[in-house]
């Protein structure tokens, strides 16, 4: 019997302050906190051949940006990079200084000098500084800009423009001396440190329901869906940590954070006190508390949940576990790809389940591409605060019907890669795609764990596979906060496995009598190694 040889490919490349005291309010609800913060606007984007812009989280710095200074010898001003965004809150911004902080890299010359000059516009007013200044081989170099005070409103410009006066001046250089301005990276500083208003911060009244007390939070701000980030949030209810991840929805303003609080049993009506931190980035901690009156009905049964005003976001914290089973029948390979998802994605997908057929929809919802199959539910069904088996077929029927629906579930639903899940673009799977959605008999709009199950299959082809890939998409908002994958690949006895290959990721390989089997696995620990 002849055993035609196969090379596996393995590929996983994942992408993965000034203290201001804790303010206080003894309202039933109210704002609890408004006003300037000192704070930094870090640079991300491509600011070389368009307008790069700004970000207050640290967890979007994702991808280093470099720009070579083009002006040797140059006689006049040179625009070196533009940044611009909005003013994040209503307030004041009150006088003091500003600095613009640029990270930069040196080649060839032991350094490098010139006469920079710094602009930055706010609404309709401008504030210039720089002057002449050498740096070294590398790092980071300041310049301070004076601020006056001003009034500001949420979303007025704020532009950061960066000069060079004449051309670079070296010492000691080469004939290949360079120098590059550098942003956007993990270990990246640059970018404009400031004393402004970031963020309003208001917390409304409980809703008590059943076991479980809701507890809303709203921020005002054009950086609201940065700041609403899971790693970025702590709260706490009379000190002790909640646990359950937030419902986090978009409004005109900004977001608002639902913390569901389970009660514990025996608690009584009274005073309870709410503490929540915001900590977008080192140095920068906000931290606000307000007391509640909260009636108790002792009740030990969940109620009927939240009632989402808008669609909740897909950002705020979940998990991915990845579990790949591949197996080769003649020359399929069939694939079985199952995903464990818990955190704020499954809010959104038990919330999108109850919303199929709800013509108020947003036009950006992905939930609006569902529309045959919607006609079989009956108007109860729709918006009741609670999913039923004929929501959840009208879904699987939907990505079943066409692997292009399924790919773009993937792709725009949960920002992963299509081609990396089911192996194949979608006009090459072969045969017919099966979809189970597991909602582990819990059919309520919160954050509780789901599964779904795809099986797909693709014709083999001589030569080498790719058994798995980078299957998460580059995020510009975060959507997986962890994530796993157990992979495994089994042969029969006619395919023979002659070498296997991973970049980035462990794997073993072994052969069991006429079978060959590959797994593969990693977790959160292993990426951030």
């Amino acid at each position: 019997m002849r055993r035609v040889s196969t090379t596996i490919l393995v590929i996983v490349c994942l992408m993965m302050v000034p203290y201001n005291g804790i303010e206080n309010t003894s309202a039933a609800s109210g704002t609890v906190h408004q006003g300037a913060v000192e704070h930094t606007l870090f640079f991300i984007g491509d600011a070389g051949d368009s307008t790069g812009s700004f970000t207050p989280s640290k967890t979007l710095l994702t991808n280093l940006q470099e720009l070579k200074i083009e002006s040797e010898g140059a006689a006049s001003r040179t625009e070196l990079y533009t940044f611009e965004q909005t003013i994040g809150a209503d307030g004041i911004i009150p006088s003091g200084t500003w600095t613009h902080r640029i990270n930069y890299v040196v080649e060839g010359a032991s350094t490098a000098g010139g006469n920079w000059s710094t602009e930055i516009i706010i609404g309709g007013t401008s504030f210039t500084d720089g002057g002449f200044a050498f740096g070294g081989r590398g790092g980071t170099y300041d310049i301070p800009v004076e601020i006056d005070e001003i009034q500001v409103n949420q979303g007025d410009t704020l532009k950061l423009i960066f000069y060079l006066e004449g051309g670079v001046i070296w010492n000691s250089p080469d004939d290949n001396s360079e120098m590059f301005l550098t942003w956007g990276s993990p270990s990246s500083d640059a970018g404009l440190i400031m004393n402004s208003p970031l963020v309003t911060i208001d917390m409304l009244e409980p809703n008590a329901d059943g076991d479980v007390v809701y507890l809303p939070i709203r921020l005002h701000s054009d950086y609201a869906a940065e700041l609403a980030d899971l790693q970025n949030m702590e709260a706490k209810m009379n000190g002790i940590i909640m646990d359950d991840v937030p419902y986090i929805s978009t409004t005109t303003t900004g977001v608002e954070i639902v913390y569901p609080w389970s009660v514990p049993a025996g608690s009584n009506s009274g005073t309870y006190t709410m503490n929540f931190t915001l900590q977008p980035q080192d140095g920068v901690s906000i931290q606000v508390q307000i007391s509640h009156q909260i009636e108790l009905d002792g009740s030990e049964s969940g109620g009927s949940g939240w009632n989402f005003g808008s669609e909740p976001a897909r950002t705020g914290g979940s998990t991915l576990n990845y579990d790949l089973d591949l197996r080769q029948s003649g020359d399929r390979l069939e694939r079985v790809s199952t995903l464990d998802i818990d955190g704020a994605v499954t809010v959104w997908m038990r919330w999108g389940l109850d919303n199929i057929g709800n013509d108020t929809l947003d036009s950006t919802s992905w939930w609006r591409e569902i529309s045959s199959g919607k006609s079989s539910l009956i108007d109860s069904e729709i918006q009741d605060g609670e999913i039923s088996d004929a929501e959840i077929q009208v879904l699987e029927n939907h990505l079943i019907s066409s692997p292009q629906h399924l790919a773009d579930f993937l792709d725009r639903g949960l920002a992963l890669d299509s081609t990396a899940v089911l192996g194949a673009t979608p006009f090459d799977i072969e045969g017919a795609i099966d979809v189970d959605i597991d909602l582990k008999d819990s059919y309520e709009i919160k954050s509780s764990p789901l599964q779904i199950r795809i099986q797909s299959a693709t014709i083999l082809d001589a030569g080498e596979i790719t058994m798995i890939e980078s299957f998460v998409r580059s995020q510009s908002k975060t959507y997986w906060t962890g994530v796993s994958l157990d992979a495994r690949l089994s042969t029969n006895p006619t395919q023979g496995i002659s070498g296997v290959y991973g970049d980035g990721i462990e794997y073993s390989y072994l052969r069991f009598g006429i079978s060959e089997n590959v797994h593969v696995s990693f977790d959160e620990d292993d990426i951030n190694d």
